[in-house]
């Protein structure tokens, strides 16, 4: 989600091949790899029917950082396809909805702010000029769980013009609201911080961001040294709020519960987390399946590389791939050989 964001605009989009001499030759100069970066971003963007103007993604590219000499990013490959339908398509559907209803709630919560609410990354205590426990005692008034009816009761008219973007196999008898709503909220916040802490060269605190997200995304824990499952609990209660206050952690730090990682993912990262040379592991995408990324030292890469691909195999039976990962600049062109 959105660290994977910033590590794909910031840090570079992940590839394996790109063949820059068949890149068109009114491209080929470095004067004109921006004017590229530009009219592939643009042309992604309305292969989705997002109607996009060059100046809009003149944004994009005003800050770039380079990817630190010393590390490597691994991609760990599950081969596990998160199939957008049937009960998976259910899943995604609440996790999104959740994030539409939290929002107005919010916006219910705190109707002096409504004109700076837009999107969900306005929520955040520099935005509202606010204090980080204003904010959560706002976390607090929200529901944990609603059910349709309670959601159609409190947003009125405003619920028949969301739920009309949304289909469900299997309507939801109950939306998980609040863990949700705080690990969005939480995750854009860990975005920026993330930039910043790469930036200054603080990868073993961006890496503890990159476990922190994942523990927003995870459904299961795992011992390696026993290969136990743990118990996991993401439930947000208004206890948990209060610890969080209590322990004066920062916003970036709270992870919520989104939930949409599985098994083999959530093992992989815990795995990958007890390697020497491992800084930081979450997943990729989306979720219900797909990739893990890995943050390592170098000089560690190959090592853990094999390791990853050993131990997943011994412990799933199930084929898959690990491999390094280099950045690039945006969205860019593949060729086959």
């Amino acid at each position: 989600m959105s660290l994977i964001i910033y590590l794909v605009k910031y840090l570079g989009c992940l590839e394996k091949i790109l063949d820059l001499g068949r890149i068109p030759k009114q491209y080929q100069s470095d004067n004109d790899s921006y004017k590229l970066r530009l009219e592939l971003d643009k042309s992604f963007l309305e292969a989705f029917s997002v109607s996009v103007k060059e100046k809009d993604l003149h944004s994009l590219y005003k800050d770039y950082i380079d990817f630190p000499k010393n590390y490597n990013l691994l991609i760990f490959n599950s081969y596990i396809i998160a199939e957008k339908s049937g009960t998976k398509k259910d899943i995604f559907n609440e996790r999104v909805l959740a994030y539409e209803v939290g929002f107005n709630l919010i916006k219910i919560k705190l109707p002096q702010y409504s004109h700076k609410l837009r999107h969900l990354r306005d929520i955040n205590p520099d935005n509202l000029g606010i204090k980080f426990k204003e904010l959560i005692e706002v976390l607090m008034e929200i529901p944990e769980y609603l059910s349709i009816e309670e959601i159609s009761e409190i947003l009125g008219q405003k619920w028949e013009e969301i739920k009309k973007g949304f289909q469900f196999q299997v309507l939801p008898k109950k939306l998980p609201i609040r863990k949700v709503i705080a690990y969005g909220i939480s995750e854009c916040e860990r975005s920026k911080t993330f930039y910043n802490l790469v930036k200054k060269g603080d990868l073993q605190s961006a890496g503890e961001l990159m476990n922190i997200s994942h523990d927003g995304d995870r459904i299961k824990k795992y011992n390696i040294s026993s290969s136990e499952e743990l118990s996991f609990n993401n439930e947000l209660d208004n206890t948990s709020l209060k610890e969080i206050l209590e322990s004066k952690v920062s916003l970036d730090h709270i992870s919520g519960g989104y939930g949409c990682s599985i098994p083999e993912i959530d093992y992989i990262v815990d795995y990958a987390k007890q390697c020497e040379g491992v800084l930081g592991a979450q997943l990729s995408g989306a979720g219900m399946g797909g990739c893990a990324m890995i943050l390592v030292e170098k000089d560690k890469s190959e090592e853990i590389q094999k390791l990853i691909y050993k131990n997943y195999q011994e412990r799933f039976k199930k084929s898959c791939s690990v491999y390094l990962s280099h950045p690039v600049n945006g969205l860019s062109l593949y060729y086959n050989p």
